[in-house]
């Protein structure tokens, strides 16, 4: 989940609202008031982390995984990362302002969070320098690509589901309710089914075409489908950059997906 910090407005549940401002600000602290009762501080060489007295952040793999994941993405941040560290999500909606557990604020270049580290917001933050694409694509990059930078353990997405993504999109493939990309792809369709469902699903695809074509067309894809694009647009986007349609990619999912064993 990530929002634009200005306007403080989900992008998931309606109109995508792009200020010239933001796309030019993606750097700098967070703002006074997101403070809070996190008067201490600990820094790294590429982020902040602001937590309360008596409570931890890990440090060591926040910055690992930032140096991992930009470098992977090929992304150069102007300014530190901001990290927000609550004690509770009744904390995190008190002084961010957002009724959620944990939130990218791309305005400020931030993260707020209950959790002591977490790779998936920071992959929204890392992305938003390449492109805006659609959510299924924005949450499977933010699923798919959080990876262990020590041991390359993965993918999962801690605040739903401890589970493997390929776990549970391998479990629903065998049970027939894996939902069609098709149906999805699009920023609106995405949110008509439960979180525990599209977001594993979406990292699961994304980190198999990740591990199968690499990195650099997954750049090219993040960069050339816009939030609010059509499940058509999409899918020329796709197979413009992949060589093959976006069906054939998902046939080849599911196989990898039968023979998944962990």
């Amino acid at each position: 989940m990530y929002l634009i910090g200005v306007a403080m407005r989900p992008i998931c549940t309606g109109t995508l609202i792009v200020l010239a401002s933001i796309l030019s600000a993606c750097g700098g602290g967070g703002s006074p008031s997101a403070l809070g009762p996190l008067t201490e501080t600990r820094e790294t060489a590429d982020i902040v982390f602001h937590f309360r007295p008596g409570d931890s952040v890990n440090a060591p793999w926040q910055q690992a995984f930032h140096e991992w994941a930009t470098n992977l993405l090929a992304v150069s941040p102007s300014a530190k990362l901001q990290y927000y560290k609550y004690r509770s999500e009744t904390e995190v909606h008190k002084y961010s302002g957002a009724n959620y557990r944990s939130w990218a604020d791309i305005s400020t270049f931030s993260i707020h969070t209950v959790d002591p580290q977490h790779g998936h917001e920071a992959i929204h933050l890392y992305t938003f320098l390449i492109g805006w694409p659609s959510d299924y694509f924005l949450e499977g990059l933010a699923v798919g690509l959080n990876l262990d930078p020590f041991t390359g353990a993965g993918p999962f997405y801690v605040n739903i589901t401890d589970d493997n993504a390929h776990a549970v999109s391998q479990r629903a493939l065998l049970q027939g309710g894996l939902i069609p990309i098709e149906s999805i792809v699009e920023s609106d369709m995405f949110w008509t089914h439960p979180e525990t469902t599209t977001y594993p699903q979406a990292g699961s695809f994304v980190n198999f075409i990740f591990g199968e074509y690499g990195i650099d067309k997954l750049r090219v894809l993040t960069s050339g489908i816009n939030y609010s694009d059509s499940q058509q647009r999409i899918k020329e986007v796709f197979e413009a950059t992949y060589g093959f349609p976006l069906s054939e990619a998902e046939s080849r999912w599911h196989e990898f997906l039968q023979g998944w064993s962990g």
